[in-house]
């Protein structure tokens, strides 16, 4: 068996994705993206965000993917995509959270996701988290 290596000061992949941290960034990045914070205004599925908001349905974040690395606090490199309570995705995107020993910011707004690789990568994580746990 192959031990993984991780390079000292890199990003650790994946990140614990049941970890309830990580989930509080992920919560944190589309709060700030849903306040128009720095670059996220920018995302074009901002106002499908703001309009399922007001009509009082629940959205739901889903982690896509997650990657950690340990600085002074922990930076989150995150793709998160964001559903209705359908399960429609409204929009996706990857931003770094930076949690520093509990005050979060972002500090890096990276590149819009499709829903339709958002949902592929949704399902692919959906898939394996079934395989590793089959009594889901």
């Amino acid at each position: 068996m192959e031990e993984e290596r991780v390079m000292p000061g890199g990003y650790h992949q994946p990140a614990d994705m049941e970890d309830p941290r990580l989930m509080e960034a992920a919560e944190f990045a589309v709060s700030a993206v849903m306040k128009g914070g720095a670059q996220g205004a920018a995302y074009s599925f901002v106002p499908k965000l703001l309009e399922a908001d007001q009509d009082a349905n629940k959205n739901k974040v889903e982690i896509l993917h997650a990657s950690q690395q340990v600085v002074s606090g922990m930076n989150y490199q995150l793709t998160i995509a964001v559903l209705n309570s359908e399960g429609v995705c409204l929009g996706a995107f990857k931003c770094i959270v930076y949690n520093q020993f509990g005050t979060l910011s972002v500090t890096d707004w990276n590149e819009e996701v499709q829903c339709e690789e958002a949902m592929n990568l949704l399902a692919a994580r959906q898939s394996q988290k079934q395989t590793q746990d089959p009594q889901t």
